[in-house]
């Protein structure tokens, strides 16, 4: 049996190309701006017939601060999305809560 995630952060690209990781994870979270991006009605049809459970959270400001600054310091700022970095920092914000800053955050 395959071991599910806590938790798992969806983009706007699994919820509009229909391809759903139900089977991944416990849990599922997006970020407002993720669910603005899916304006077309068929998407928005399928999206509130989820097979899940979809939280919509926003990342925290220590999260956005540490993601930002990574982003930068590896020159990926320049080419990522507001909506991308989000995405990222939601994440940063779900391991925060669940393990703490135990080193791995760096």
């Amino acid at each position: 049996m395959t071991k599910l995630f806590d938790h798992l952060v969806l983009d706007s690209a699994p919820l509009l190309n229909n391809s759903l990781p139900e089977s991944l994870s416990k849990n599922f979270y997006t970020i407002p701006e993720v669910l603005e991006e899916i304006r077309d009605e068929t998407s928005r049809a399928r999206l509130s017939q989820l097979p899940f459970k979809l939280v919509t959270r926003s990342p925290s400001p220590q999260a956005m601060a540490m993601t930002s600054r990574f982003a930068r310091a590896t020159g990926d700022l320049s080419v990522l999305s507001a909506t991308d970095l989000k995405v990222i920092a939601l994440t940063v914000t779900l391991e925060l809560e669940s393990n703490g800053n135990n080193g791995k955050m760096r």
